[in-house]
């Protein structure tokens, strides 16, 4: 997983769902510009998700900010993120924060994370974790793995299965391997297996190749050749270099008829 800002600069955003592209909804344009601070921070959400036009976003960031919405305030600071503000921007998140606004400490740490700075990272991230926050839990989890110190291991498991139970596939994954190479914690294929499933059901490409492997081999899991094939193909298809390198050892060992099961469980998916 790429550790840049810029890859995780649209997770930074907390304000919901944002609008459909076209035009901004009637009734929230109405009650922004009556003074509804909820409403001027979902205008601004909507400017920055479908246009170009940061500075309209910003103003109506900035109204709903003026009134103590903590949430403007927050997408005021991934607008100076993306646009290289990093001061600005952390003093929009430490304002959030300070008021008690979780994602601003989940991005300050991804803000000194981005500049190198882990020990203020793994601070600040440690605060939101224990918030709740679960894309915080899972940069712990991430940060405390890379570091490869197994007095890190069981702390570094314990975080990535909290977000993992929050359904973050990238901690899925990285419990599933946890647990698949005996990280602090005894070998075991069965929970490998059902971690990595639930990550390849959300699209995690390596871990679907790591389900397609496991399947194929029959182990945590019972084998079965089409499945194997079908999340070996589902990860190829996403440029897993396990997936590209695998299915063809699957591919040759599937009979005509497994062939035919494959083609439908594809066109099923």
């Amino acid at each position: 997983m790429s550790n840049s800002i810029g890859s995780r600069i649209k997770a930074l955003f907390s304000s919901g769902k944002s609008a459909p592209a076209g035009a901004p909804p009637d009734d929230v344009r109405l009650r922004a510009e009556a003074g509804d601070a909820e409403a001027q921070n979902t205008l601004g959400r909507w400017y920055s998700d479908n246009t170009a036009d940061r500075a309209v976003a910003r103003v109506w960031f900035t109204r709903a900010a003026e009134q103590g919405f903590l949430r403007a305030k927050h997408n005021l600071g991934v607008l100076a993120l993306q646009a290289g503000q990093r001061d600005e921007a952390a003093e929009w998140f430490l304002a959030a924060a300070e008021e008690g606004w979780t994602p601003s400490l989940a991005a300050i740490g991804a803000v000194f994370e981005g500049e190198g700075n882990l020990p203020g990272a793994l601070k600040f991230y440690e605060l939101a974790a224990e918030d709740g926050h679960a894309e915080a839990q899972d940069a712990l989890g991430r940060l405390l793995l890379a570091d490869d110190d197994p007095e890190l291991y069981e702390t570094a498991r314990s975080w990535s299965q909290k977000a993992a139970e929050q359904g973050l596939a990238a901690a899925q994954t990285r419990l599933g391997t946890i647990y698949h190479e005996g990280l602090g914690v005894d070998r075991d294929p069965e929970l490998s297996v059902f971690w990595f499933l639930s990550a390849a059901r959300q699209g995690h490409a390596g871990a679907q190749a790591m389900t397609g492997v496991a399947l194929h081999l029959g182990v945590g899991i019972a084998a079965d050749r089409v499945e194997a094939a079908f999340w070996l193909t589902r990860s190829k298809a996403q440029g897993n270099e396990i997936g590209r390198v695998y299915l063809p050892e699957v591919e040759r060992e599937l009979t005509a008829e497994e062939r035919r099961g494959l083609k439908v469980r594809l066109q099923q998916a």
